[in-house]
């Protein structure tokens, strides 16, 4: 009920879903997002996209974080994109 209220007055909640790509294989028993070495979020999956040769997940990431800006999710370097995502090799 608190949760549903907090969300009703601001409008909005603190975390998004969003799309990761990695060129390099993530670590998949390391579950943070991190930018500028602060968490931002955390990993909620990670698979291997055969069509583009590459490592494809999603995650919960704070509303602040830059988009533009380098992350390491999964203990690798990382891209942020909105979904639905278009996945270039």
């Amino acid at each position: 009920q608190e949760v549903v209220a907090r969300i009703h007055f601001r409008g909005h909640t603190n975390r998004g879903l969003v799309g990761l790509a990695w060129q390099d294989a993530p670590d998949t028993q390391q579950g943070a997002v991190r930018q500028r070495d602060r968490a931002v979020g955390r990993v909620a999956s990670i698979s291997w996209c055969a069509a583009i040769e590459q490592y494809v997940g999603l995650a919960l990431v704070r509303r602040d974080v830059d988009r533009n800006q380098a992350v390491r999710a999964a203990a690798a370097p990382a891209r942020l994109g909105d979904l639905p995502f278009k996945l270039t090799p």
